[in-house]
Formats: C-alpha cells, sequence, structure tokens
C-alpha cells in the first residue's frame, strides 16, 4: 500500500503492508539499540523500517533511489540520507494514522544498550550500573 510523504526530502511516498489499512491502533514497543547504518534506533526504525513492505525497506534504504531489493543494495546513500529518510517513513505512518482518526502509543525499553544492532553476531554491550534512587 502507497501511502504519502508529506515535504519529504528523499521520499514521496512509504509502501507499507496493506494489512496496517486493517489496524485501529499500533503499540510500538522497541528496544532500543544501536546500528551500523541508521545509529541509535527504536521506535523510529520499527515505525520506518519495520512497518515498510519488502520494496519499501528497499526505498527507505536507498533514501528514495528504488523499490527494488535487488537494486536498493547497491545503491545505498549517505548515512545521514537514509536517516533522513527512515525519519520520513515512521513520520508517514504517523500521518496516516491521524489522518484516520487512529491511535500510536509508543514505548520504549533500554535494557542491555548495545552499539549494535541486534543483527550483528558480535554485540559490543553498553556497561548497565544499578542506581538507587532516594
Amino acid at each position: 500500500m502507497k501511502i504519502p510523504v508529506n515535504n519529504g526530502k528523499h521520499l514521496k511516498y512509504n509502501l507499507v503492508g496493506t494489512h496496517l489499512d486493517n489496524y485501529d491502533s499500533i503499540l510500538n514497543l522497541a528496544h532500543a539499540k544501536g546500528h551500523a547504518m541508521g545509529g541509535f534506533g527504536a521506535n523510529l526504525k520499527n515505525q520506518s523500517i519495520g512497518i515498510a513492505s519488502r520494496n519499501g525497506k528497499a526505498y527507505i534504504h536507498s533514501a528514495g533511489f528504488t523499490a527494488d531489493p535487488d537494486l536498493a543494495w547497491s545503491n545505498l546513500p549517505e548515512q545521514q540520507a537514509f536517516i533522513e529518510s527512515m525519519a520520513e517513513a515512521a513520520k508517514s505512518v504517523s500521518d496516516y494514522f491521524v489522518s484516520q482518526n487512529k491511535q500510536i502509543v509508543y514505548i520504549t525499553v533500554m535494557n542491555f544498550l548495545s552499539v549494535d544492532c541486534d543483527c550483528d553476531a558480535h554485540q559490543t554491550r553498553l556497561p548497565m550500573t544499578r542506581r538507587s534512587w532516594t
């Protein structure tokens, strides 16, 4: 399903799964983590890459260059363009839900933080300290 990206710098539209229209609401539950291309991501990544269709993922990763997954990986943009494209895609989902009078709830869990994506087999974990609140 194609939804509009309003005032996008890189994307003109967002390609999401057709079942998105069936949802009355979204609970966007994310684990904060790092990513080689996207920096730290959580709810923004869920709402952009996570909701995008296969072709939508290619379109976002290529910053609007192509929706063809076979071409996307050989046409990757600069990191800033990719991050901006993720933000544009996430905002398009939010705008779409607002226009349909539907709700989104965001919850971010920050536990066992890593500067690496959970897709990386050798993650570097950030040290966690236990603090006492008095």
